[in-house]
């Protein structure tokens, strides 16, 4: 009987010991994101009182688009820059677990979102878009869903219903982290790679179908011959201060879908490839 007591009372000291840690991480963890409601709240009051000074007209805020589009790149990426180095600030004291923060581009893409001086959610819609021009670099793949580029946040093409209730392609990202080999040697050519194949680590394990809902918007496109925005991406190198997704995206201008074909991937599955010419004016 003593010997059961002893180890009751070993049980209960640990179950305390563990206790009295988890409150501390959970108390930590919860002064972190205060402070970070805080920041986000500071944010919001500074680009609320910088636009306070500026001309209204009709009730809306008068800014230049470029200047809105620049000015709402600034503020994600100076959000996502704090948010990576209390990041790793946190995991060096151990104070914070891996699950906290997964995404940041979510998280500074949620308070943008509220800064309504600066955030328009646009249509998607052929075209381009106003504010962004050719050549324009974006550092993360959810700053093309912020300024209205592209609205999907991984898969490559983008679609939307015309008048006619018809599916028709908006824009493409030809990604290297897609998985498939866009070939993009002309500069003003595109042989753009179809979506689905259950695309795993490089290796395409399914056929694509022509009823991919990507797929069916890019062949509809050949025929209404409606613009399409090309977004093209490329992998450099990561850096000790850069963000965990080191893929850069330029904004390539307006393309025409030309034509399609069949063709199979290097283990024998079957892929559709489109081509897209740029629109020169």
């Amino acid at each position: 009987m003593a010997k059961t007591e002893v180890l009751g009372k070993n049980h209960s000291g640990n179950a305390s010991k563990r206790g009295s840690s988890s409150r501390k991480k959970n108390s930590k963890i919860k002064k972190w994101r205060r402070e970070y409601i805080s920041y986000f709240a500071k944010m919001r009051g500074s680009s609320s009182s910088r636009n306070s000074g500026e001309s209204h007209e009709g009730g809306g805020l008068k800014v230049g688009e470029r200047e809105r589009v620049m000015e709402l790149l600034s503020k994600f990426r100076e959000i996502c820059k704090n948010l990576l180095q209390e990041n790793n600030t946190q995991r060096e004291r151990k104070a914070i677990s891996e699950s906290v923060i997964r995404r940041i581009d979510f998280l500074a893409a949620r308070e943008v979102k509220k800064m309504r001086s600066l955030y328009i959610q646009r249509t998607n819609s052929p075209g381009p878009v106003p504010g962004v021009e050719v050549g324009d670099k974006f550092l993360y793949r959810m700053e093309l869903n912020l300024v209205g580029l592209h609205t999907h946040i991984q898969k490559g093409i983008d679609f939307v219903c015309n008048g006619a209730g018809e599916r028709i392609a908006t824009s493409v990202v030809a990604s290297p982290s897609g998985g498939y080999a866009n070939e993009t040697s002309d500069p003003n050519v595109l042989i753009y790679c179809g979506q689905g194949g259950d695309m795993v680590s490089g290796i395409q394990h399914e056929d694509q179908s022509l009823n991919n809902p990507g797929n069916y918007a890019l062949k509809n496109s050949i025929r209404l011959k409606n613009p399409v925005r090309v977004i093209r991406g490329t992998k450099e190198k990561k850096s000790c201060v850069s963000r965990e997704d080191a893929t850069t995206f330029v904004y390539d201008g307006l393309y025409e879908v030309v034509g399609l074909w069949r063709d199979t991937s290097c283990n024998g599955k079957l892929l559709y490839k489109f081509k897209m010419v740029r629109i020169t004016q």
